[in-house]
């Protein structure tokens, strides 16, 4: 399991998330309606639709307490097989 932190600050939420195969930590800003929003049933890409796919891999890592940091993610090729 990830290791995992959230504090807040005002209307800001600094969550944060640990590589389960590194010792990378990662962590990312959000807003407080916007995590209420994301923990009420929307989905990450439509709370977060102009972020890149690394960096909502910090939330859904966060709520599920499994993230592999970017370089530990296994990477795809254009057909979808493992590179």
């Amino acid at each position: 399991m990830a290791i995992r932190n959230a504090t807040h600050s005002g209307s800001e939420l600094h969550i944060q998330v640990k590589c389960q195969l590194c010792p990378t930590t990662d962590w990312t800003l959000v807003g407080k309606d916007e995590w209420e929003r994301y923990t009420k049933g929307a989905t990450v890409q439509d709370v977060w639709s102009d972020w890149s796919p690394a960096r909502r891999e910090i939330i859904i890592g966060h709520r599920s307490g499994m993230y592999l940091c970017d370089d530990c993610f296994p990477k795809e090729d254009e057909d979808g097989n493992t590179i």
